[in-house]
């Protein structure tokens, strides 16, 4: 059975416009770039602190093959991404193309829904061949697998929260 319903009847006349597969992919390495600098940035910092001290506290394997500063560099990109979409509803990258992040039924995102999206449901989302992501290609709504373990949508608008 067919579903002849479209978004119009769904959400109303201020029905939102669903960021799709390669705009959100651009806006994701923007955002890569940007974390890269600034996380290159506090690396060559730290370094350079390190190498004054000849001492570092971050040396040796903690968990696997990870140091501490492998895991405080994560932890630090992970901050990014987090406060971004909680505080702004953006993050620098999305700006750029004009993205937001926004809940399913209009509410303001909570920092715990944030916080699970950007970690647990993107390494979820990328833990096998990327389907989680790439799932927004397909889906009505564009929402890839970190979205529908959310419930949120990547929508296009400039607003502020």
């Amino acid at each position: 059975m067919q579903n002849n319903c479209n978004r119009q009847e769904i959400y109303g006349p201020a029905a939102p416009v669903f960021a799709g597969f390669w705009v959100r992919l651009a806006a994701y390495v923007a955002d890569g770039v940007i974390v890269g600098v600034l996380l290159f940035i506090w690396r060559i910092t730290m370094a350079a602190v390190f190498a004054l001290i000849s001492a570092s506290p971050f040396d040796g394997n903690v968990l696997f093959e990870y140091t501490w500063k492998d895991i405080l560099l994560y932890l630090m990109g992970a901050v990014y991404y987090v406060l971004s979409i909680w505080l702004a509803g953006t993050t620098l990258g999305k700006w750029l193309f004009r993205l937001r992040v926004v809940s399913a039924d209009g509410t303001k995102l909570t920092f715990v829904d944030v916080l699970y999206r950007e970690t647990v449901g993107k390494f979820l989302s990328g833990a096998i061949v990327c389907i989680g992501f790439i799932m927004a290609g397909f889906d009505r709504e564009k929402r890839a697998l970190h979205d529908i373990l959310c419930d949120t949508r990547v929508v296009y608008g400039r607003k502020g929260k």
